[in-house]
């Protein structure tokens, strides 16, 4: 379903927290502005040619970083906070 109608219903179940995963999935909460925190993991693998996560996003939206750390030595998972006016 649409972003805005699937948080809705989760939300009516008692749902506030949602773990969203995929860049489609991602870029399509994105637009519709309905990510306040975004954790990204890094991994230290050279994949070759990959699509960027948000090459779908329309327009730009701010975030705050608060942290970064290791996930031993294989990836880094940085977390950001939404910044709203």
């Amino acid at each position: 379903g649409a972003p805005a109608d699937v948080t809705k219903t989760l939300n009516d179940q008692g749902f506030n927290s949602l773990y969203i995963e995929g860049g489609a999935v991602v870029q399509s909460f994105l637009n519709t502005d309905l990510i306040d925190r975004m954790f990204l993991t890094r991994v230290h693998t050279v994949l070759g040619e990959v699509t960027s996560l948000f090459a779908g996003v329309q327009g730009a939206l701010k975030f705050s970083h608060i942290q970064t750390k290791s996930l031993g030595d294989a990836a880094i998972m940085s977390e950001y906070k939404r910044c709203k006016a």
